[in-house]
């Protein structure tokens, strides 16, 4: 079975970018080097360690980032509501098929994890759940809306966040995703989760 997507013009910034616009760029990262520290320190069973595991999932979050735009674009519904990607995110569940053994080739990282779950939430239900004095989220989040503004001006459809969580490793990646065009002619998969679990059982990326 093929699954064929259609081009999505998402944001990707340059290294010569997070440079010029460091301000943004560290809120949006902080969380996601907020775990740097203890990936050096701890391992799971089986001699796999956090660190490798953190490698691991954000190579294969790079990988699956084609299929991650238009995912949420249907989890969300933003072809008939837009305005969505400014008050809910996208959260992805990860299962690691193996706990004792790191992938190492891409070919091994496309295939490392199955779908535990999906599921959209609202910023809100995300900043009742956190500490007060844990203001990061919230800062990353005003930070993705003032983005989103700036590109609907520009004619586009806005930004969006996703967080890719493998519980059983202790790991999660927040994934900022800039949609610079506008998406009336891409077309609507309502059954989006049952697309997603195929192409993560299945390694398809493109």
């Amino acid at each position: 079975m093929t699954v064929t997507f259609k081009s999505v013009d998402v944001v990707n910034k340059s290294v010569e970018c997070q440079n010029a616009d460091w301000k943004k760029h560290k809120v949006r990262c902080k969380h996601n080097r907020g775990i740097e520290d203890r990936l050096k320190e701890e391992e799971l069973d089986g001699s796999v360690s956090l660190q490798q595991w953190n490698g691991v999932l954000r190579r294969w979050n790079q990988m699956f980032k084609p299929i991650l735009n238009l995912v949420f674009l249907n989890a969300l519904t933003l072809q008939s509501n837009p305005t969505k990607c400014e008050t809910h995110y996208l959260t992805i569940v990860l299962e690691p098929r193996s706990l004792t053994k790191a992938a190492n080739t891409d070919d091994e990282i496309r295939r490392s994890f199955t779908l535990s779950d999906v599921f959209v939430s609202s910023f809100e239900e995300a900043l009742r759940q956190v500490a007060s004095s844990e203001n990061n989220l919230e800062i990353m989040i005003k930070s993705t809306l003032a983005e989103s503004a700036k590109i609907r001006a520009r004619g586009g459809l806005g930004c969006g966040v996703v967080m890719v969580r493998v519980n059983k490793v202790g790991l999660d990646i927040f994934t900022p995703l800039g949609f610079v065009e506008n998406m009336d002619d891409v077309r609507v998969d309502k059954d989006w989760e049952g697309t997603l679990k195929m192409c993560i059982d299945r390694g398809i990326t493109v």
